[in-house]
């Protein structure tokens, strides 16, 4: 849409699922995932497709389409249900790597510096990848202790901390240096989107039944 007047300047029809995350914008292109198994990076300007990613699975279930991806030196980072963290030439759409060592399943996040994914995984642990072409292993994990858990909202690191959200209401803080966690706080009993962080103490989070919290650890 034109910013100034909101007419339609163009759209993308080749799309077979709906698209439920936030798109990304980076170098002129969008990237963004669809329930149709794939992953897209359009023109921004004209709206053509550049390329297209898939996983190379039929079933739809493990499409890249809750996952927010996250860009470091032209590389795409994105996990889907299959668990599976793969890494992407920003350029061409070719998969560089892919690794399920830690079974990520939709949120992840990048670190305030670039050099590390963040990965929340489906069972109590947050884990960091180093952002790179070539096949990373895992760098360290930090047992945060949320249980099961599967919402694709995002880690943001501020100041110092990575914050994220859970499907149970809760808010975690945790120190990517020391490895801790340093605190959690329940504002809602449903699902917390990603939230996000004014400073190191205080954040707005917005949860899925309409409540906007303002969360000061001071």
């Amino acid at each position: 849409l034109d910013l100034e007047n909101g007419k339609e300047l163009w759209s993308f029809n080749g799309l077979d699922g709906p698209v439920v995350s936030t798109p990304v914008f980076h170098k002129g292109r969008i990237i963004f995932g669809a329930w149709d198994r794939n992953l897209y990076a359009l023109d921004a300007l004209t709206g053509k497709p550049a390329w297209q990613w898939n996983n190379g699975s039929a079933v739809r279930n493990f499409s890249p389409a809750a996952c927010i991806p996250v860009i470091q030196d032209d590389v795409v980072y994105v996990v889907a249900p299959d668990r599976y963290l793969t890494a992407i030439d920003f350029f061409t759409g070719t998969t560089l790597w892919r690794s399920n060592e830690a079974t990520v399943r939709e949120s992840i996040g990048i670190s305030a510096d670039g050099k590390y994914v963040y990965g929340k995984t489906m069972n109590d642990w947050v884990v960091a990848f180093p952002t790179a072409r070539e096949k990373q292993s895992l760098a360290w994990k930090i047992d945060c202790g949320f249980g099961y858990e599967h919402v694709p909202s995002m880690l943001v690191e501020k100041e110092g901390l990575v914050f994220f959200g859970t499907k149970s209401g809760k808010v975690y803080a945790i120190d990517p240096v020391t490895r801790t966690r340093v605190w959690t706080n329940r504002i809602d009993n449903s699902m917390v989107n990603t939230v996000n962080p004014i400073s190191g103490k205080q954040l707005i989070a917005s949860t899925m039944d309409g409540k906007v919290t303002l969360l000061d650890t001071k």
